[in-house]
């Protein structure tokens, strides 16, 4: 049976191309998280240097086994120009 995948983004403008398998605009890291926190520019940019070529899981392991290994199948592709923007990291 094929499996369907749901893209979901929390970007204002991404762009999709089907043919070549890219997100465009894909928010990676906000300026405020969720739990209040307020990253200052040079975070952003020090965040920004990490993600660059950084391989995308879909979802996350339980928290009580954060460092657990994840099935192949798992990964599902990788951040490229990754770039920071007002409101926070896009690749």
């Amino acid at each position: 049976m094929p499996q369907t995948l749901t893209e979901i983004t929390h970007s204002m403008t991404p762009r999709v191309d089907r043919e070549a398998g890219v997100i465009h605009g894909v928010k990676v890291l906000g300026r405020e998280s969720k739990n209040g926190r307020e990253y200052s520019e040079r975070a952003l940019k020090e965040a920004a240097k990490l993600y660059d070529r950084r391989d995308v899981n879909l979802n996350h392991p339980p928290r009580d086994k954060a460092g657990a290994e994840r099935p192949v199948e798992a990964m599902f592709g990788w951040l490229e120009s990754v770039e920071v923007k007002d409101d926070g990291v896009y690749a």
